[in-house]
């Protein structure tokens, strides 16, 4: 059985949008009760409109999901950097010229790159967690250690899938440490959550 095609049509008198279906000649407004009358010439220039509409919205939408998944893709390679010049940082011992200027080059890979995903992050990306009481699928036990070793870098958030957090910890040292703390803190405690507000428990 084919369903009937509809439209949505406004109200010229009180502005109130009803849906009108393809073979009914008229419709009555459920607010001023006002009849409307639409000819099939009306409603398949009406149908031809939305569907039009709809497509370029869908288009649109392919487009900004292409984007948000190269960002993810890049940022999460920028964070796995981050990692290893964070840790060369940490334990290079290299002095004269060449020491400052790899401690300046990798310092410039922190900050400009985080500058870079944080300013170009798709709209609404990462929204703040909601603890909701159920299960992570990640594991606490390997937060927890990644937090230890490389806390500092932002790599227990770029694990858990929160990877903005992740990037303003890189760029800032984990809040200057005391973050890295308080994420401590929440882990040995339980209540630490993933990208969807779930607490990580095992």
């Amino acid at each position: 059985m084919t369903t009937a095609r509809r439209v949505q049509i406004t109200c010229p008198e009180c502005g109130k949008i009803m849906i009108a279906e393809e073979g009914r000649p008229s419709l009555m407004c459920d607010g001023c009760r006002n009849r409307i009358k639409i000819t099939p010439e009306e409603f398949e220039k009406l149908f031809s409109e939305q569907e039009a509409q709809n497509l370029d919205m869908r288009r649109q939408s392919e487009v900004e999901e292409d984007k948000t998944s190269d960002w993810e893709r890049n940022s999460l390679l920028w964070g796995y950097g981050a990692i290893l010049v964070y840790l060369f940082i940490l334990f290079n011992h290299s002095h004269g010229f060449f020491g400052r200027l790899k401690l300046w080059l990798g310092l410039a890979y922190l900050i400009g790159g985080g500058i870079y995903f944080w300013i170009h992050q798709p709209k609404d990306y990462e929204k703040a967690p909601r603890a909701n009481g159920t299960g992570s699928p990640y594991s606490k036990k390997t937060a927890l250690i990644i937090c230890f070793l490389a806390g500092t870098a932002g790599a227990h958030y770029f694990y858990v899938g929160r990877r903005v957090t992740g990037i303003l910890y890189a760029m800032t040292g984990g809040f200057l440490f005391f973050g890295v703390i308080k994420d401590l803190y929440l882990l040995f405690t339980g209540k630490f959550v993933d990208k969807e507000g779930c607490y990580l428990e095992y």
